[in-house]
């Protein structure tokens, strides 16, 4: 579960590399600003960790490509 100040966000952890998180999401549902902070929470442990949003890329999905 990925959370901010606001409750719950439907988040999704890619990867995480080194000091890097990659996360997946839908901007139409979830409004993220570079320079944001959130809170990634483990759902067994209750372990967390805080991330700042650095960037934000695209991804592309063939599927879609087709309709």
């Amino acid at each position: 579960m990925n959370t901010n100040n606001n409750g719950a966000l439907n988040i999704q952890i890619r990867r995480i590399e080194g000091d890097l998180a990659e996360l997946l999401f839908n901007p139409r549902e979830v409004d993220l600003r570079v320079g944001e902070t959130l809170t990634l929470h483990e759902r067994e442990s209750g372990r967390a960790v805080i991330v700042q949003v650095i960037a934000f890329r695209s991804a592309s999905y063939p599927a879609l490509a087709k309709e």
